[in-house]
């Protein structure tokens, strides 16, 4: 942990223990563990001596450890990001299903993503629609209600980009939010990076570029057709991250993280 100023966060829970044993192989594997720390969550105490040693862990507080919303999930994430903001320079949310495929510069990637301040969106195909509208909704409710206007973009950001925070602007960005009133009551459908996206939308003069993709849900997650490529644009974009589905379409020396290992 020493000196390191990047860190993962992995959020997890028993029936995932193995997804996240093997991302923690993978990750010193492609020698990440030289630049960063990886931080896995647990529920409660149990759930954390049950995985066994491991010198990066966090344990939630029994008070937070609310099912009822469906948000438990994004509770940890978000609670995990205050707990470690002062700690490190970026930090970078990952599910248990994902693997380190290949060696790259973290910093590097960190400062241009934030240089360059570009968002990845893609239209929804008519299946997806119902449900990325309600991630969407749920969302901007966080937001002042004379901002949520202009976060009104057709383009689905999730997972189209790594979940990579700022840590020198989250305090406004929870104060904005209101995190400490409104953590206890967030929901299933209230993404952690969602809402972090908008804010970079809002208050650190983000834009929004279209992958001229159409998919059901965020391109880069997508499993399945279908999944509509309009033009060339994608092989000129920055990707990160990607599903076994686009690996081979997306590859570039750039994509680090293979997401959704457990629909593969």
């Amino acid at each position: 942990m020493k000196n390191k100023k990047i860190a993962f966060i992995c959020p997890t829970h028993t029936y995932h223990f193995n997804f996240v044993k093997a991302l923690l192989c993978s990750f010193k594997i492609n020698h990440f563990d030289f630049q960063s720390d990886l931080w896995i969550v647990f529920s409660n105490k149990e759930e954390s001596e049950h995985f066994g040693d491991y010198e990066c862990k966090l344990v939630l507080p029994e008070e937070l450890y609310i099912v009822e919303n469906g948000g438990i999930v994004n509770i940890k994430k978000l609670w995990a990001i205050k707990k470690l903001k002062k700690k490190y320079e970026y930090l970078i949310i990952i599910d248990s299903e994902t693997l380190f495929i290949r060696p790259v510069n973290l910093m590097s990637i960190c400062k241009h993503y934030f240089d360059a301040k570009i968002l990845l969106g893609n239209k929804i195909s008519p299946d997806g629609k119902e449900l990325t509208d309600n991630i969407k909704g749920n969302c901007k409710e966080l937001f002042p209600p004379n901002q949520q206007s202009l976060l009104s973009s057709v383009l689905y950001l999730w997972f189209n980009q790594p979940c990579i925070y700022k840590t020198s602007n989250l305090d406004a960005f929870f104060q904005i939010i209101q995190l400490d009133d409104k953590l206890k009551f967030i929901n299933w459908y209230q993404f952690d990076y969602y809402i972090y996206m908008y804010f970079l939308i809002l208050y650190e003069k983000f834009t929004v570029e279209d992958m001229e993709i159409e998919s059901s849900y965020g391109v880069c997650e997508a499993t399945k057709s279908p999944f509509i490529i309009k033009t060339e644009k994608y092989t000129k974009l920055n990707i990160l991250l990607s599903s076994l589905f686009n690996l081979n379409r997306f590859n570039n020396s750039n994509l680090f993280l293979l997401i959704h290992v457990d629909r593969i």
